[in-house]
């Protein structure tokens, strides 16, 4: 309906994307019988991805005119891709060798980073407007690999945080 399932209910600035238990790092898991337990326990409960690894997610949100801010840059790359609730879009890419990728929110607006330390709301969760998090049509895991990051995304990366004329 909206609001979030913890405790603030409607009055929670991050309504279905943060984590039901402290410590998530720590008990992320791909066991199922563990994934089924903990959605037993909170059924409304939305889907997340523990970024980091061998991979890692950039966060487009286009309400923070992520979409501009990406132009000048060029195309990405097909690779695993999702739609977001809010009408972003989250791109998954393999974790690039000798380049540390951070967990790090605006590296240039609207265009965050989700990487070790990092939460990914994933396809199937519900976004506070209603919509759905939905894989992109031919962009799912059963559907292509993670790409490598293209060269112009791994000079953004490198330069996040620095002071860049955009």
């Amino acid at each position: 309906h909206g609001h979030c399932t913890c405790g603030k209910g409607k009055r929670c600035n991050n309504s279905g994307k943060h984590p039901v238990y402290s410590g998530w790092e720590k008990r992320a898991t791909s066991h199922e019988p563990e994934i089924k337990a903990a959605f037993i326990k909170h059924p409304g409960a939305n889907i997340g991805f523990a970024a980091g690894g061998t991979f890692f997610v950039l966060d487009i949100d286009t309400a923070h005119g992520g979409d501009e801010s990406l132009k000048p840059f060029g195309k990405l790359s097909p690779t695993v891709s999702v739609r977001t609730g809010g009408g972003g879009s989250h791109h998954y890419y393999k974790m690039p060798q000798g380049i540390r990728v951070p967990n790090r929110a605006a590296i240039i607006p609207g265009v965050d980073l989700r990487s070790g330390g990092g939460l990914v709301v994933a396809p199937g969760s519900r976004h506070k407007s209603g919509g759905t998090y939905e894989w992109m049509p031919g962009c799912s895991p059963d559907e292509m690999e993670i790409a490598e990051p293209d060269a112009w995304l791994l000079q953004l990366i490198q330069n996040a945080g620095k002071e860049k004329p955009i």
